[in-house]
């Protein structure tokens, strides 16, 4: 009764994308029986089924921040190839998908894939439904071969370029351990000359067309907070709240660097005019020594526009550096459970472990708890706070002697040489 009743007051409140929805969806899990979908109580699930008048594709998209990112440009260049077309998309962060997709003139709409597409299995109604996660999975048993080949014929070559990389691949192994072989397919990626940016697009058989994405960036944000002709850093410490693994959603985090309060010290005496500025959300503690503290202040349409204004970006491998990525900025990354060589891009600061590392999935709840055992992993207490601020004062004094950046950023390296 308690489970039905959190599903009606899901819908009937509109709580979809807020913090009490988040809180509803994960006691309805929990309140679940082992192997229980909603279909085994339809009448708990409010009717939601789509319109797919005109609707071509549904896509459904796993994991954090970054995945969506990765994901939108996974869409963009699947039409790039073969046509424009109408889809929908199905998430555990409609909101996120609808202000991500939403510069994409043929998105149609974000569903909750808890409700929609694992309860109600609304990816029945499309002529073609797709997983996009570390791999890509496609809704064989629902396809409409027929429709594909009428209104996208290209369409039916990518499914098949995708079968025959799983095949040749020894893909299939890897897709049905989700996610517990996913460092195989990272380590199969690299040997590949591939990362986890454009892995999809070779399986596909198309082309990648880079880490820039439209995401709307407003420059009249940064005077909300008083940015505007300053230079200033960017930094971040959390992870993403929504992981979940196999012990319940992620409290804490391996990912995070539990430095920084001395590299922004080390900031402080090389750039004593440096504005630095935090992001983040629930999940970061306050690093001491920054000038603007934003956790909990902005979305992430605002994280954007600050990040888009920012000389650098200083982070632990998150779902921030790739939202960086997708608007130019560059970011300063310390690496730890995740390899560097499959996350990383080739045009930031990536600073490997200098011990272990690399234990992405080793256990099942490598996210929270260091798999050898160690209070704070190693692989991130090892790298020294000189080491990372090392990197960024080298970075930062490159961009004052003028090196080749865009016009913006060369413009504030030349206002951090005014104010040190």
């Amino acid at each position: 009764m308690l489970r039905a009743f959190c599903i009606r007051l899901y819908y009937g409140l509109g709580l979809a994308g807020t913090s009490a929805g988040n809180v509803l969806r994960r006691v309805a899990r929990r309140l679940g029986l082992a192997g229980q979908t909603f279909e085994d109580d339809p009448a708990t699930i409010p009717s939601e089924r789509p319109d797919t008048a005109g609707i071509l594709v549904a896509f459904k998209i796993g994991g954090g921040i970054g995945d969506h990112l990765i994901a939108a440009r996974y869409v963009r260049d699947l039409m790039a190839t073969v046509g424009e077309f109408r889809f929908d998309v199905y998430s555990s962060r409609p909101e996120v998908t609808t202000w991500l997709f939403g510069h994409m003139s043929q998105f149609n709409r974000s569903y909750d894939e808890y409700f929609s597409w694992h309860g109600r299995r609304y990816y029945q109604l499309y002529a073609l439904s797709m997983w996009i996660s570390q791999f890509l999975v496609l809704q064989y048993e629902t396809v409409n071969w027929i429709r594909l080949h009428r209104e996208r014929h290209k369409l039916v070559k990518v499914c098949e370029s995708i079968d025959r990389f799983r095949q040749a691949r020894d893909m299939n192994e890897i897709i049905a351990a989700h996610p517990r072989l996913d460092n195989l397919l990272g380590l199969k990626a690299v040997f590949m000359n591939r990362t986890r940016s454009d892995i999809s697009q070779a399986m596909s058989g198309i082309a990648y067309g880079g880490h820039a994405l439209g995401i709307a960036v407003d420059p009249a944000l940064r005077s909300k907070f008083g940015l505007d002709n300053r230079p200033y850093i960017t930094i971040h410490n959390g992870f993403d709240a929504e992981f979940q693994t196999a012990y319940g959603f992620a409290k804490k985090s391996t990912k995070v660097y539990g430095q920084f309060d001395a590299v922004v010290a080390l900031l402080r005496a090389r750039y004593p005019g440096l504005f630095i500025v935090q992001l983040g959300t629930k999940t970061s503690r306050p690093i001491k020594g920054v000038d603007l503290q934003l956790i909990d202040r902005t979305s992430l349409a605002d994280s954007a526009s600050v990040l888009a204004g920012s000389m650098l970006h200083i982070d632990n491998e998150s779902g921030l550096v790739h939202l960086a990525a997708c608007i130019g900025a560059v970011s300063c990354v310390v690496f730890g459970p995740t390899p560097p060589a499959y996350f990383g891009y080739e045009g930031n600061i990536n600073i490997a472990p200098r011990q272990c590392g690399g234990c992405w999935w080793a256990t099942k709840d490598w996210m929270t708890n260091c798999p050898r055992g160690f209070d704070e992993p190693v692989c991130l207490s090892a790298t020294p706070p000189e080491a990372v601020a090392d990197a960024v004062i080298t970075f930062l004094d490159t961009l004052d002697a003028g090196a080749e950046r865009p016009d913006a950023m060369r413009a504030t390296a030349a206002l951090v040489a005014s104010t040190v």
